[in-house]
C-alpha cells in the first residue's frame, strides 16, 4: 500500500495500524515522493491517499497523476477529515473510495479485505 498523508503524526498511526494487519505500507508525506517510489519500482496494490495536501494539491488529483503518467491502475481509497459532501463526491467521480477520518480500523479493514483480494 502506498499511504501519502502531509501529516506526520497520522501517517506513522495509519501506517502502524496496516502493518499490525500484515500489509507491507510506503509512508510518504508529499506527492513528489510518490512519483520517486514508482520511479524506484513500487508496484503499490492499492493506494490510500489524504484528500488536502500541501500547497492545494489534492489526493484525488495525484492519484490521477500516477495513473497517467506509471499507469497505477489499482483501487485508490481517498480520506479526508472534512466533511464537504464536494470533497466525498470528487472522490467517487474519479472513480475512487472515500473514508471519512478519524479512520475506522474496522470499516477500514472490510475495505481492504474487499479490494486487495
Amino acid at each position: 500500500v502506498l499511504l501519502l498523508d502531509n501529516e506526520p503524526q497520522l501517517r506513522s498511526a495509519v501506517a502502524e495500524l496496516l502493518r499490525s494487519w500484515h500489509i507491507a505500507v510506503t509512508a510518504i508525506g508529499q506527492p513528489a515522493e510518490a512519483l520517486q517510489a514508482l520511479q524506484h519500482g513500487l508496484k503499490p496494490d492499492l493506494l490510500l491517499f489524504d484528500y488536502h495536501l500541501d500547497n492545494n494539491a489534492t489526493g484525488v488529483e495525484v492519484a490521477a497523476q500516477l495513473a497517467a503518467h506509471f499507469a497505477v491502475n489499482v483501487p485508490v481509497i481517498i480520506h479526508s477529515a472534512d466533511h464537504n459532501e464536494q470533497i466525498r463526491e470528487t472522490a467517487l467521480n474519479a472513480g475512487y473510495y472515500f473514508l471519512l477520518k478519524p479512520l475506522k480500523p474496522v470499516a477500514l479493514k472490510k475495505l481492504f479485505q474487499r479490494l486487495l483480494r
